[in-house]
């Protein structure tokens, strides 16, 4: 940190420090004894806590810090929320409501896959997936893929049909199942071609 920087008053330097995210807080703490000292204090952390989280409750915390690391590492990246929710595919915190409501973490099982974009099971053994718990049959779990994913596959899979209306039958039935924009839009245009 520039000497400039810290020949202001606290106050401001923790003000300045109120836009800055937790890692660049920890480096900064690292920087000089003055920052090391404030950011140590429990009011500073309470305060980033009611900033970044909203976090209002009474109840009574001797490490703000803590609290403030707890929270960071357990709240959801779009609502922030409060939960434990890590989402498997991009390895962020995300609350079960955000993952229905955002079709980037929309996911699909193999067999409404192959069902739904008439998909073959050995491409789909190339994507990304995660086991689940299968409800219907525990003994054999669920593979679960990302949507986007099986989407871009039946793109790549209608673009190899070499019959034009084989081709387009695929394409309407993908569009009757296709929730996002980006594919919908390419496979119209695929359409047209």
């Amino acid at each position: 940190m520039s000497t400039v920087v810290l020949n202001l008053p606290v106050e401001l330097i923790e003000r300045v420090c109120d836009f800055l995210k937790f890692n660049d807080l920890e480096t900064i703490s690292k920087a000089c004894d003055k920052t090391m000292s404030f950011l140590q204090d429990q009011f500073y952390w309470k305060r980033r806590c009611e900033i970044d989280f909203k976090y209002t409750k009474t109840d009574v915390i001797s490490n703000w810090k803590s609290q403030y690391i707890f929270l960071y590492g357990n709240t959801c990246i779009h609502c922030l929320e409060v939960t434990t929710n890590d989402n498997y595919f991009f390895g962020t915190t995300v609350c079960r409501l955000c993952e229905r409501i955002f079709d980037r973490y929309a996911t699909i099982c193999k067999s409404d896959a192959i069902r739904l974009y008439r998909v073959k099971a050995e491409d789909l053994e190339n994507l990304r997936y995660f086991m689940r718990r299968n409800s219907h049959n525990r003994r054999y779990p669920m593979k679960i893929f990302l949507k986007n994913d099986v989407s871009i596959l039946a793109v790549q899979t209608v673009c190899s049909i070499a019959s034009e209306k084989r081709k387009t039958r695929v394409i309407e039935h993908i569009l009757r199942h296709e929730s996002s924009t980006d594919i919908s839009d390419l496979l119209k245009n695929l359409l047209r071609v």
